[in-house]
C-alpha cells in the first residue's frame, strides 16, 4: 500500500486527483491567449502545410496540456509542443487568430446548410415512409431543439 507524507502542512496545495477509471482530457489545452484558437494537427500527408497555408502557426509559448504544464523553456527541443497520438502519428499544437477560425466555421456551416438543402429538396418523404417516430431534421432544427450549441 502507498504511504503518504503526513508531515505536509495543511496549507500545502495538493494536485487534483484523477480517478483511474475516470476520463482524462489528455489533449485539452489551456494557457493560450483568448485571441488565438488552438488546434492539434496530425503530421500526416500534408496536413501541417495545409494548416499553415490557412494561417495557422506552431504554438511555441507556455501551455498546459491535459494535466501537465509544458513551458517553452523545457527540454522539448525547438519549443514546439507536440504529442504522440498513436500509430506512429505525432500531433502538433497550432494556433490561428480567432477571427480566421470563426470565418472557417461560418464557411463550413454554409456548406453543410447547402448540402442539407439539396438532400431535403430531393427527399420525397411520404406519410409513414420511414415508420412512426422517425423524422429527418436539418442541423438548424436540431440546434433550435437543443437550445443552440
Amino acid at each position: 500500500m502507498r504511504k503518504t507524507n503526513q508531515t505536509e502542512g495543511a496549507g500545502s496545495e495538493r494536485p487534483k486527483r484523477v480517478p483511474i477509471n475516470g476520463s482524462r482530457e489528455i489533449l485539452s489545452v489551456s494557457g493560450i491567449p483568448d485571441h488565438l484558437h488552438p488546434c492539434w494537427v496530425n503530421d500526416i500527408d500534408n496536413n501541417i502545410e495545409r494548416y499553415q497555408g490557412a494561417g495557422y502557426g506552431f504554438w511555441t509559448g507556455d501551455a498546459i496540456v491535459g494535466d501537465r504544464k509544458i513551458d517553452s523553456d523545457s527540454p522539448i527541443g525547438t519549443g514546439v509542443i507536440s504529442k504522440n497520438v498513436g500509430n506512429g502519428v505525432t500531433a502538433f499544437l497550432m494556433v490561428v487568430p480567432v477571427e480566421y477560425y470563426k470565418e472557417d466555421q461560418e464557411a463550413l456551416a454554409a456548406e453543410i446548410k447547402e448540402k442539407e438543402a439539396v438532400l431535403f429538396r430531393n427527399l420525397k418523404q411520404g406519410e409513414g415512409r420511414y415508420g412512426p417516430g422517425l423524422t429527418i431534421q436539418s442541423s438548424d432544427q436540431v440546434k433550435r431543439e437543443l437550445g443552440g450549441f
